[in-house]
């Protein structure tokens, strides 16, 4: 990242706190009025699978607790409701959080890694030249991702939130590739583009549950409450691979036309990334960055609601 671009980054964050206070003041007041235990924000990706299961079948009552499950299509709109406080937990790539943490330590802390797939998803127009212009979030997993395993390339970042914009965008013929969370990516195949599932051969996926601090400090019953359900789901889960496509399909609104089509994970009961794990993401973070990344692994990490599978 440039010095312009740093800097700007450094200034917005700046003069947007006074704002952000403001709203999660009113968020805290609004909040005192409902009856809701926890706001999960949620991305739409095969990550989301075990909490989407969790609310449809009951887990969460099961478990003691209400939780209101909010999709997002945009990370940036997810993060500006976690930093006013408007959602207590949500999923967000390990990259995006050890940023969040490193300017924050009251950001929170990861509870457990999630399970996702993430394909790189092809224009029919790409002359399979060795530039791309490749559609991406950049301060995401799709960045690390990209920089992981398309080193055969010199890629032409275009840095996009949406990921709705980066499928029109890929039809339009204005980009050669993207990275796109699973189910999206077969969702966009479905309109006409290429789907190549990249190896993955590490051990962890790189998207993350993240609470909130005053979560972690004043409802821990309700924190382990919501991890018990998540195993709940999870043990559920295992050979219904056709029911938890269709529930994606319809949480996500999507054709179902593709369930047959999505490439689903496994799914593992709560854990936490390794500190190896971590490490290589904030070596990562420091290159994009150009500086020193000092927060710690325990610091990003609580290791309190793994179960571990």
């Amino acid at each position: 990242m440039n010095k312009i671009i740093k800097g700007f980054m450094i200034a917005f964050l700046v003069s947007s706190s006074v704002l952000i206070n403001g709203i999660k003041v009113q968020a805290q007041e609004e909040r005192k009025e409902t009856a809701v235990d926890l706001l999960v924000g949620v991305m739409p990706a095969t990550d989301s699978a075990p909490i989407f299961w969790a609310d449809e079948y009951g887990f969460f009552e099961e478990a003691g607790i209400s939780v209101q499950v909010e999709l997002f299509t945009n990370a940036m709109n997810q993060q500006s409701s976690a930093q006013t406080q408007q959602i207590d937990v949500y999923m967000a790539s390990l990259v995006e959080f050890i940023i969040a943490r490193e300017n924050n330590s009251d950001a929170g802390a990861i509870t457990t890694t999630t399970d996702g797939v993430f394909p790189i998803v092809v224009s029919p127009e790409y002359d399979g030249g060795e530039e791309v212009k490749i559609g991406l979030m950049e301060i995401s997993v799709t960045n690390y991702i990209a920089d992981l395993f398309l080193t055969d390339y010199v890629l032409d970042k275009q840095f996009i939130a949406e990921v709705p914009l980066r499928i029109q965008m890929l039809l339009a013929g204005e980009l050669d590739m993207a990275v796109l969370p699973e189910p999206m990516a077969t969702n966009a195949a479905a309109q006409g583009l290429d789907k190549i599932l990249i190896n993955e051969s590490q051990d962890f996926s790189p998207n993350v549950m993240i609470f909130n601090q005053e979560t972690l400090e004043n409802d821990a019953t309700i924190v382990a409450a919501f991890h018990e359900a998540y195993n709940a789901a999870v043990e559920a889960m295992k050979g219904q691979e056709d029911a938890v496509r269709a529930l994606l399909i319809e949480r996500l609104g999507l054709d179902a036309a593709i369930q047959d089509d999505i490439i689903l994970p496994t799914y593992h009961l709560t854990r936490v990334p390794s500190e190896e794990y971590v490490e290589e993401a904030r070596a990562w973070v420091e290159t994009l960055l150009d500086q020193k990344i000092t927060v710690t692994y325990d610091e990003l990490v609580v290791k309190d609601y793994v179960s571990g599978d």
